[in-house]
């Protein structure tokens, strides 16, 4: 795998941070960066990927606003994510085929450097 940098940002909003990967991936394809790893932190939010729907968020809208709870709808898959201060979150931006590593074998490796 080439060179990756990492950028550690803090905590940082979900709708900042899903602009700034859409910016990085767009320089990415266009080799205009190397490959790039953000970690991060969000503050309360849910996200609802492509195979969730708004009814696995079991919190009433009422509360979430009480709590200031944001909420999104995101292009990728998966169901209802949470995200809060203190959870690591990883945001890879890589060229997987420079490494002939499809993407079930970098996250297969990636489980298994966290694991170890």
């Amino acid at each position: 795998m080439k060179q990756c940098t990492v950028y550690d940002l803090g905590i940082i909003d979900y709708q900042a941070s899903d602009f700034l990967q859409e910016k990085l991936l767009y320089c990415r394809k266009s080799d205009v960066i190397s490959n790039v790893l953000l970690l991060l932190q969000h503050p309360p939010v849910f996200t609802i990927g492509r195979a969730g729907n708004d009814e696995n968020v079991i919190a009433s809208k009422e509360t979430l606003d009480k709590e200031g709870i944001s909420v999104f709808r995101i292009k990728r898959g998966g169901d209802v994510t949470c995200h809060a201060p203190g959870q690591l979150v990883g945001y890879p931006i890589l060229k997987l085929r420079e490494s002939g590593l499809s993407v079930h074998q970098y996250v297969w490796n990636l489980e298994e450097i966290i694991i170890r």
